[in-house]
């Protein structure tokens, strides 16, 4: 890999977003630097083992990509439903060749630590920290698709967590793979097979209760991957601070303390369950819900329960509200009494308000507490990482900030 210190747009974090945000970038003639603090990209796909993609209706563009890949190393698993299944090992291989062919360059096990700035509150570089060494890269635009917003609080933006009126968050949860049981026994469970992946979850939750087990989710659920291998969501970590790295530990600690006594309890009382064994636990906690950084233009419950089309739209949302419940009593999820009708993320929610040349992508857009719990899922991360990459891009060929961009030519490069 070819080093510099300087580059046109520079991605914080390898998620779904910044890895999406940084093939876009470069395939519109960028010279992109992607930062990711694990060793490979798909954050909580890959690293996470969320290995089920959701709200990927009515998606085009880098999806379509990433899926096709898919199918071709026989790595997707999918059955009547537009949602699917992947093999962590397999989305890791397609994004590094995607990041490849277009052209990025990859710097992993680095943590940004800092945002450079010049005197007219214009980012102008990032600050980074790996094995005790310190660097500073510089480029006029960096994207911030670090989950938590990392990069803008550096860089001074305002922020927002949870509920507004409470500060309340969702819960964090642990995924895993397992294997050991038969897929006859498993698929009533299973979210790929089921009509509904609501009645597969109703199905693992009943099943467990006849055999004594309770967990802290009370609608755990299995994905199948490949053979006897499956990935598992089954715990919620209520009423833990999602950039507190103390509360993140005991959560991490507790949920797989609770998997492995979950599939102990099971495998002595049911012979299907004898032979099960955990492949592998997520190298980190699924963390919902984080910063919400203040953008130009602020989504709310009210845009998404009228479905409001902007003049900017850049990625159409059609995922109800997905609020998993942090009471400690309460283990389920619900939709907050809200019914989502197909409405659109404007671009101005991916323009920071408080810093320019910072473009924001991923579920740290702009956007209020239950515009979040809809467009926080998959398909909408893509869609907002393509955008934030294209912006970028133009930002710099055409030398002006992000929010001086006409969002047109940023559909027109989307394709919308």
């Amino acid at each position: 890999m070819k080093r510099f210190e300087k580059y046109d747009v520079i991605v914080c974090g390898g998620g779904p977003a910044g890895t999406s945000a940084a093939i876009r970038a470069a395939q519109n003639g960028a010279k992109v630097l992607l930062i990711e603090r694990q060793g490979s990209l798909g954050g909580t796909w890959t690293v996470g083992l969320m290995t089920w993609l959701m709200d990927v209706q009515n998606k085009h563009g880098i999806l379509d990509e990433i899926a096709e890949k898919l199918r071709k190393k026989g790595s997707r698993c999918q059955t009547d439903k537009k949602d699917f299944s992947f093999l962590p090992e397999d989305m890791k291989n397609v994004l590094e060749e995607m990041a490849a062919d277009a052209g990025v360059s990859l710097l992993y096990h680095t943590t940004i630590t800092g945002i450079i700035k010049t005197g007219n509150n214009t980012v102008s570089g990032v600050i980074a920290e790996s094995y005790s060494k310190h660097f500073e890269f510089r480029a006029p635009v960096i994207i911030d698709a670090t989950g938590n917003g990392a990069a803008s609080v550096y860089a001074g933006c305002k922020y927002e967590i949870g509920r507004e009126q409470t500060g309340e968050i969702q819960p964090m949860s642990m995924m895993a793979l397992i294997s050991g049981i038969a897929l006859e026994k498993a698929r009533p469970f299973c979210l790929n097979y089921e009509n509904f992946p609501g009645e597969a979850q109703k199905n693992f939750h009943r099943y467990l209760e006849q055999h004594k087990i309770s967990l802290s989710y009370s609608m755990p659920g299995l994905v199948h991957l490949k053979d006897n291998l499956y990935s598992i969501f089954y715990n919620h970590e209520s009423v833990k601070s999602c950039d507190d790295p103390f509360e993140i530990t005991e959560a991490t600690l507790h949920a797989r303390r609770e998997l492995k006594n979950m599939l102990a309890k099971i495998s002595n009382l049911e012979k299907a369950w004898e032979n099960v064994f955990i492949v592998s636990t997520g190298e980190h906690i699924g963390i919902r819900e984080g910063r919400r950084i203040h953008g130009h233009y602020y989504l709310t419950k009210e845009d998404i329960m009228e479905g409001r089309q902007f003049e900017d739209g850049i990625c159409n949302v059609t995922f109800n509200v997905d609020i998993h419940d942090s009471g400690a009593h309460n283990k389920a999820w619900n939709h907050g009494g809200i019914t989502v009708k197909p409405y659109q993320i404007p671009l101005r929610s991916l323009i920071a308000a408080d810093v320019n040349g910072l473009i924001l992508a991923g579920r740290l857009i702009s956007g209020d507490f239950y515009a979040h719990a809809s467009y926080r899922v998959a398909g909408n991360i893509l869609g907002i990482g393509e955008a934030a990459g294209v912006l970028a891009a133009l930002s710099v060929s055409m030398g002006k900030l992000p929010g001086e961009v006409p969002s047109r030519k940023v559909q027109e490069l989307l394709n919308l």
